[in-house]
């Protein structure tokens, strides 16, 4: 009897503990730029504008030709940086299933000045879009004919 009880509170322990870790991962503000979605945590110490920075930064990257503005408080003394985590989700990046790309990234950014870094801590394919969604027949039909006019130019060569 003390077995299948031990087995029963086994199984029960088991069952519950991958539900309170998933609950965790909540995400407040996203925002969606050509497809690709970045997620913050519904806790995050960035404010709105921040995020939308930052959200701009992650999906467009930085600009090279614009110069990075340091405060001499950084050149002084060290930037003052604050770490988050963020999710990033690219859609309908693959043509069969799973189609979307998800990377978790530590963004690290200063409040003195206009410094950011990001991190890729993970990335992993997921099963976020359908084939029959516009979306994503949209970005596929873009794909494929952003390869074809490669292919003609390398063929015309």
């Amino acid at each position: 009897m003390k077995k299948v009880l031990f087995l029963f509170f086994a199984i029960i322990i088991a069952a519950t503990l991958p539900l309170s870790i998933f609950a965790s991962a909540t995400f407040g503000n996203a925002y969606t730029i050509n497809g690709i979605t970045v997620k913050f945590d519904i806790n995050s110490s960035f404010t709105a504008e921040e995020q939308a920075e930052i959200a701009q930064t992650v999906i467009n990257g930085t600009d090279s030709s614009s110069a990075t503005t340091y405060n001499l408080m950084c050149t002084l003394f060290g930037h003052k940086t604050t770490t988050e985590t963020i999710g990033v989700i690219e859609h309908c990046v693959s043509a069969t299933a799973p189609r979307c790309i998800e990377t978790v990234q530590d963004v690290t950014t200063c409040s003195r000045c206009d410094y950011v870094t990001t991190d890729i801590i993970s990335s992993n394919y997921i099963f976020c879009c359908s084939i029959k969604s516009a979306k994503c027949f949209a970005l596929l039909l873009v794909g494929v004919t952003m390869l074809r006019q490669y292919h003609l130019r390398e063929t015309n060569r």
